[in-house]
């Protein structure tokens, strides 16, 4: 039952499916009133029919006794009644045993339809009970007062009636069973009114998830996620292993959401100071989340909190079941395998009708999962190809090849990209099962039908075709015609893979009828008169207009690498000994590659060589060929084969750009290795120039080398040009001071990290600030090559900084150690040894020890200081502490450093006494005592240091090509300005571990 107010989310759900859905709601309802009409009489409620026969029974002797008819003899006429209803009943079974034997279909799915249908149960039941009821009021004829008995009796008469009415309903129900077509189009209305219920259901678990989730984000909540947990500790988690029958238990004690009422969720989340999360709720879903949908991040929910959240909540232990797809279609799909496989054309042609239906409404409602009316309905098609292939029936493969082109030419030209693609590839499946059928007479029909195919593309390669020139392709047609594309390249490689020149020729053909220019050239123009213009600030929109132009034409780049793919191909098949000369040259004879830019080519194979082409594009990743007899395949990198592919075709046909002004260097990746492998395959076609010296259309070897070293020298151009370009790019770019802001922040924050010794002073000596006449420690304007590029654009630059800052922090502390390694020297074995004869000897010298230095690695690796009575340990997170202190030695703080000076030493010490740290301070802050300068060259201070290191270079390519590198880098300073110095020699000791 729907709470019918707003309030509640089933209500809405239902509201928003009767406006946009008014004739789906409109079947699932018919549905379910036909399916309460035949639970009431199945077989399985009898007991209600017999309960309905006796009340019929007594309510007819009722209406006797208020109309007052009467009969002489009525022992006789009760007699001569039941003898009636025995034949009768005797009648309803022979109807019944008539129906049974010549019902059209003979199958448990028909027959369940058959008696559900006509109410054959409630029909024998009724009969049976009426009679029953006759029997035993014959028998109380002596028992039951006169007047009642006369009633009835007469009463039985109508009684009679009905059975007689009922039986005429049974027969006239049965008789139509024994005609195939109504039975099918009984189970087709069947059919269509189980996959309205099912859509209904997916449409309400949908609309239902997505009005909650709109709710949920209106008031401040956000959707769960497994990655929002991943910031919590791991000792958070625990994992437990539960057996199956557990599984079970946990599943079917879980309820069905039947409502939601999001008024009590909306004002549950007002007002909450913290973000809540929520876990994806639906109804008729079952759940474990009945109070803890709604939670606070890393926060217990409270008992009255969890009370209002499954107050909110309305749920059941069952909801009125639906069919799933495949119990639905079972009948159909079974029936679609055997009448292909038998020859049954005429009853194949109605299960199609039903099918056909079936898809209507699924390209309709969209639905998904376990709510898709096709799922895998792919796999059965194919079968029932297979089956009227085999069984030579041509009627039927031509029924089921009409009945898939057509759906895929529907659901192509609606633009529902799903249904295609789960269809496109029947096409090639058609082939397959057909080509090892080739050349025999029996199967010539449907080999006429099944071997075209080519000719099923026809159509789609019109559709994408536009009427007129186009700025731009909508993203479901460029998904279309990336489909189309990949599945006739398939459909390609496998024509070549069973050596079908015909097929090859007949494709080749169709594919080369597509060429032709369907983008605007007016975009190419303007990119053209931005990139005369030479400024800087026209980057930005030649980006967005190389996009725009590039994507106007993607439907002739498929078209492109469809036909490029294919040749490369048969290339590779020829240098692995799979496909001969001859055999190649029958096959790319006809192919001729067309390209509508100059930059096509080129473009495309820095395409093959990046990671789309790699990972599934045109599903060249999977193709394979034999290795030998024995039908053993190999594997082939698809970048190998497509760059072997592209020099054979630039022997063939140079067709590589006179300029790089319109090129996008950025997206060239890798020219050295490309070039590399060029180079090894004009080797090997040089190696072997007698078997390819036909297909590369070459006249000698010399002619050979000559148009391969074109090729490679373009490559070597291009390089140069190349990096020349990024080199001016890069220098008249600006650094971002965002960028610069962000690194001089993390640095200090490394330094400040690294130089524990430079806060031990701040922290416990003495120190003071000068500013003049200190060394400094770090960089003072050390050049870096290269590095400006790091400052320039977000997201690209390396964090060289931090770990530099980090390193003069270290040198910061191997400085004092250096200095303060003057002392009287004490030895030991141990760490603990060295402190006791060293706290011993400085109170003999009047020495307070206040500070206790030894080297990280030296504390790791000796146990005995930790495990002495004097030791307190450090009991916080030694690593945040700064500097790092490890615990106590006599209440003196024991500090560990990571210095190569200070391995095996202790340095005992009052540190205030003996020693002293003055320092550069550049502001109040002391993280900033780290001074940090990052300068970019400009054009005359790189051309002044140019002409300086090289004076007598005359070429201005040299020159101009030094200049560019110089502002392509930085001058850094990084450093700190600091002076440690020994106040007092006998203030501390210094101890060596033997």
């Amino acid at each position: 039952m729907t709470r019918k107010h707003n309030n509640w989310l089933r209500y809405q759900t239902e509201k928003k499916i009767e406006r946009l859905h008014r004739d789906l709601l409109s079947d699932a309802k018919s549905k379910i009133r036909v399916d309460r009409i035949n639970a009431l009489f199945s077989f399985e409620k009898w007991y209600l029919t017999a309960f309905i026969a006796i009340i019929f029974f007594l309510i007819c002797g009722l209406f006797v006794y208020l109309t007052g008819i009467c009969l002489k003899d009525y022992g006789a006429f009760i007699d001569q009644r039941i003898g009636n209803l025995s034949t009768i009943s005797s009648m309803c079974l022979a109807v019944i045993a008539f129906m049974m034997s010549n019902i059209a279909i003979k199958d448990p799915y028909a027959y369940r339809v058959v008696f559900t249908s006509t109410k054959m149960y409630a029909a024998i039941i009724f009969t049976l009970s009426s009679l029953a009821c006759l029997v035993i009021l014959s028998s109380l004829r002596e028992t039951i007062s006169r007047d009642y008995y006369d009633n009835l009796v007469i009463g039985s008469s109508l009684v009679f009636i009905m059975v007689l009415i009922v039986i005429g309903y049974l027969f006239s129900k049965a008789i139509n069973f024994t005609n195939a077509e109504k039975i099918d189009s009984f189970m087709v209305k069947e059919l269509l009114l189980n996959a309205s219920m099912i859509l209904k259901e997916g449409l309400m678990r949908k609309y239902s998830g997505k009005r909650y989730f709109e709710v949920m984000r209106q008031h401040g909540a956000k959707e769960y996620k497994l990655g929002d947990h991943f910031d919590r500790s791991w000792f958070d988690y625990s994992v437990s292993i539960i057996s199956e029958d557990e599984v079970i238990k946990k599943e079917q004690e879980e309820l069905f959401i039947k409502d939601i009422n999001l008024i009590e969720l909306a004002n549950y989340l007002e007002g909450k100071d913290k973000p809540l999360y929520f876990h994806p709720l639906h109804l008729n879903v079952q759940t474990d989340w009945v109070d803890n949908y709604l939670f606070k991040k890393d926060q217990e929910t409270t008992k009255q909190e969890k009370t209002i959240l499954r107050k909110a909540l309305k749920l059941t232990k069952r909801i009125c079941e639906v069919p799933t797809v495949s119990q639905v279609r079972n009948h159909f799909d079974e029936k679609l395998i055997q009448y292909s496989e038998n020859g049954n054309s005429k009853a194949l042609q109605r299960i199609i009708h039903g099918i056909t239906q079936l898809y209507d409404l699924q390209m309709k409602y969209g639905t998904t999962g376990a709510f898709d009316l096709m799922l895998n309905f792919k796999d059965i098609l194919q079968k029932a190809l297979f089956a009227s292939i085999n069984s030579n029936n041509y009627s039927c493969f031509e029924i089921l090849v009409r009945f898939f082109f057509i759906r895929s030419h529907v659901a192509f030209a609606q633009g529902d990209t799903k249904v295609f693609e789960d269809l496109i590839d029947v096409h090639t499946y058609i082939y397959l099962k057909a080509i090892p059928l080739k050349g025999s007479s029996a199967f010539r029909d449907i080999l006429t039908l099944a071997l075209d195919g080519s000719g099923y593309y026809d159509r789609y390669f019109d559709l994408l075709s536009p009427k007129e020139q186009k700025d731009s392709t909508d993203a479901n047609t460029i998904r279309l015609a990336l489909l189309t594309y990949t599945n006739y390249s398939s459909l390609l490689f496998y024509m070549i893979h069973h050596r079908d020149a015909s097929g090859i020729k007949n494709a080749i053909k169709l594919l080369d009828k597509q060429f032709g220019v369907f983008y605007d050239y007016q975009i190419k123009e303007r990119i053209r008169e931005l990139l005369e213009q030479q400024n800087d600030e026209n980057y930005r929109e030649i980006k967005i207009l190389k996009k725009r132009y590039r994507d106007s034409k993607l439907i002739q780049t498929y078209r492109r690498h469809t036909m490029f793919g294919l040749k490369a191909w048969v290339f590779h098949l020829v240098r692995n000994n799979n496909l001969s000369s001859t055999e190649a040259l029958g096959i790319i004879r006809e192919m001729t590659m067309r390209y509508t830019d100059m930059e096509d080519g080129l473009e495309d194979i820095f395409f093959f060589r990046a990671a789309p082409a790699l990972t599934g594009y045109f599903g060249w990743l999977g193709w394979t060929f034999r290795t030998n007899e024995d039908e053993e395949t190999a594997f082939s990198n698809p970048m190998e084969w497509l760059t072997f592919g592209f020099m054979a075709e630039q022997i063939i046909q140079y067709y590589l750009p006179f300029t790089t002004d319109e090129l996008d260097y950025e997206e060239l990746h890798g020219i050295s290795f490309l070039k590399q492998d060029l180079l090894g395959a004009k080797q090997f076609f040089i190696e072997h120039f007698d078997d390819w010296k036909d297909l590369l259309k070459v006249v000698d070897l010399k002619d050979l080398e000559d148009k391969a070293q074109k090729v490679i020298d373009f490559f070597g151009w291009l390089a140069m040009n190349q990096e020349i370009d990024e080199l001016k790019r890069i220098a008249n770019s600006k650094m971002d001071k965002s960028i610069i802001t962000e690194q001089t922040e993390k640095a200090k924050i490394a330094w400040n990290k690294k130089a524990q010794i430079f806060r031990l002073f701040k922290e416990i000596g003495i120190s003071e600030t000068s500013d003049t006449g200190l060394p400094f420690i770090g960089l003072t304007k050390h050049f870096y090559k290269d590095y400006k590029r790091f400052f320039i654009k977000k997201g690209q630059h390396l964090d060289f900084l931090p770990s530099i800052a980090s390193q003069v922090g270290q040198d910061t502390n191997d400085t004092f150690f250096r200095v303060a390694d003057k002392s009287t020297v004490l030895k030991g074995n141990n760490i603990l040894s060295i402190l006791v004869e060293g706290v011993i000897n400085l109170v003999d010298e009047g020495v307070n020890t206040d500070c206790i230095m030894i080297e990280q690695y030296n504390w790791y690796m000796d146990n005995e200081l930790s495990k002495h009575e004097d030791f307190r340990p450090y009991s916080g997170d030694i690593s945040t502490s700064r500097p790092r202190i490890v615990g106590w030695f006599k209440e003196a703080p024991v500090y560990a450093f990571s210095s190569n000076s200070l391995v095996n030493r202790v340095i005992i010490a009052d540190f205030k006494r003996a020693f002293k740290m003055t320092y550069a301070a550049l502001s109040e802050n002391f993280v900033d005592s780290l001074d940090i300068t990052i300068q970019e060259i400009n054009k005359e201070k790189a051309k002044t240091k140019v002409k300086r290191r090289i004076p007598n270079e005359q070429n201005q390519d040299v020159i101009e090509k030094k200049t560019l590198e110089l502002q392509n880098g930085v001058e850094l300073t990084l450093r700190v300005g600091v002076e440690f110095s020994v106040t007092d020699e006998k203030a501390y000791v210094i101890g060596m571990i033997n």
